[in-house]
């Protein structure tokens, strides 16, 4: 039998086998062309992801983030440090609230919860003489509270709770919009973030470091005009849906607590007429004050039995020029959950006995005269306090 064209695997049919060029069957891919489009696939997520997340954006795109991200917040959790030129929390404007929260200066840690339309609470973490403060909005009033002094100061709240994005956004809209920049990429705390450049009106800088998924501020610094750091805020532990309960934002003041109501200050020209304003017990000066000191203020603060009457006195240098030494005599009635302060140590004079402590920079001295609770905040060293306590009558 005679062999068919092709059989022999050399004929025209074909070669090798005898598999036809024109076979049905698909031919395979080089390896190499698999390459190339992985290469190319790559390269295409590489630029999307340049043009998304790692390329700077513009300044007035970041900005209109942080207001998109700020308008969408319903919840949030945090840990904030500080210092910062205007220390966070203010106390909600309440007299006082910052000498009852820390120091006015030095480094400073703060927890923050806050739920909108509800509240927002904001625990002192450090330094250990202010752990504990806190400050809470519950929706209708402002509460600040000192554990150290069991003290406890509330006012009427005239709107919803500022958070920290609110006083950076207010500082960056009152800038110059030709002087906002975006100087580029950077990361805090592990997270990438872009940063912000504000020039502000006084001359100094803002920057603000953007996380550049979340869209919050999660460093703030500020500068002066001459390029000195003025205050930093660090934001850490940030949690955009926390689960907060709206049951976090009541407080009670513990028992024995000394509570001053509706502290807004109203200032008066002297005692006799602070006195004459209701204030519900004769008052008590100094006499005589310590040499330089004058009357600087005399406020009330509080209603009914909480009233409060504060007298601030000031040291002057040579051609009038104040010093920075001062005193503050807070007097307002005992009542009768009064109790010592449960902070500091007891001092005792001939016919006299209080309790003395420090708050960072500032010294104290708590006592009870007859049916009335006096405290003393100062400058001053505490053996200076102690000799006004003396004799105030």
């Amino acid at each position: 039998m005679s062999e068919r064209p092709g059989e022999d695997g050399n004929g025209p049919a074909g070669r090798s086998g005898g598999t036809s060029r024109h076979s049905p069957r698909r031919r395979r891919s080089s390896p190499w062309a698999l390459v190339l489009v992985a290469v190319l696939t790559a390269s295409a997520a590489g630029v999307y992801a340049w043009q998304v997340w790692l390329r700077p954006p513009s300044a007035a795109r970041l900005v209109a983030t942080l207001k998109e991200t700020r308008a969408r917040l319903t919840q949030l959790s945090c840990t904030i440090r500080i210092p910062w030129p205007e220390a966070y929390p203010a106390g909600g404007g309440i007299p006082g609230a910052r000498t009852l929260l820390a120091p006015p200066e030095g480094e400073r840690l703060t927890s923050v919860r806050w739920l909108a339309g509800t509240g927002m609470r904001v625990e002192i973490l450090e330094p250990s003489d202010a752990a504990g403060s806190l400050t809470v909005h519950d929706g209708s009033s402002w509460w600040t509270y000192s554990p150290l002094l069991n003290l406890a100061l509330v006012s009427r709240a005239d709107g919803p709770p500022p958070l920290f994005i609110d006083e950076l956004l207010s500082l960056i809209e009152a800038s110059p919009e030709r002087e906002r920049r975006v100087l580029g990429r950077g990361a805090v705390d592990g997270h990438a973030v872009f940063e912000l450049s504000c020039r502000l009106l006084d001359g100094g800088e803002l920057r603000v470091d953007v996380d550049a998924r979340a869209g919050v501020p999660l460093r703030a610094r500020r500068f002066d005009p001459e390029g000195r750091l003025l205050g930093v805020l660090e934001v850490s532990d940030l949690s955009l849906s926390p689960g907060i309960a709206a049951a976090e934002f009541a407080f009670t003041p513990p028992a024995g607590a000394r509570v001053i109501a509706e502290s807004l200050p109203q200032p008066y020209p002297d005692v006799a007429a602070a006195a004459a304003a209701g204030l519900g017990f004769a008052p008590r000066t100094p006499t005589p004050l310590p040499k330089g000191f004058a009357l600087a203020a005399v406020n009330l603060l509080g209603t009914g039995q909480s009233r409060a009457l504060v007298l601030t006195y000031t040291r002057t240098a040579g051609e009038g020029a104040v010093t920075d030494a001062l005193f503050t005599l807070t007097e307002t009635l005992a009542g009768a959950g009064w109790s010592p302060l449960p902070y500091g140590r007891p001092e005792s004079r001939t016919g006299w006995q209080g309790q003395v402590f420090e708050l960072g920079d500032l010294n104290g001295v708590d006592w009870r005269s007859g049916e009335l609770a006096m405290t003393l905040f100062g400058t001053v060293l505490v053996s200076e306090l102690i000799a006004i306590a003396l004799t105030v009558r």
